[in-house]
């Protein structure tokens, strides 16, 4: 969901309310899945496509903690492709990294 003009509406937020249905849905599909597999020594390969589908997407997470929300994907441009057209840190992750840096490497002139 993203009106251009307005960065308030431009993240994730917005669309909570669905996320119970979505994954209600995806696990709905999962159990349908699981049960057309009927030889008992198959029923693992579900599991297995399921693990291998989320692994870029926990990979991602532990690279990335806490900047997750940054990321910007190719249809955008990337990082590069997105700046100055959206919000990059909409929640100031940041500004701690960046207060941390400028102490250790600001002159002292007092």
């Amino acid at each position: 969901m993203s009106i251009k003009s307005l960065p308030f509406f431009d993240t994730w937020r917005h669309l909570f309310f669905i996320f119970p249905f979505w994954a209600t849905g995806a696990a709905l599909f999962f159990h349908y899945i699981s049960s057309v597999v009927k030889r008992e020594s198959y029923q693992w390969i579900p599991y297995a496509v399921a693990l291998l589908g989320l692994l870029p997407e926990i990979w991602w997470t532990l690279t990335t903690t806490p900047y997750q929300h940054v990321y910007f994907n190719q249809f955008v441009g990337g990082i590069a492709g997105a700046n100055g057209r959206y919000d990059l840190d909409y929640y100031q992750t940041s500004n701690r990294e960046m207060a941390q840096w400028l102490i250790k490497n600001a002159e002292k002139k007092t």
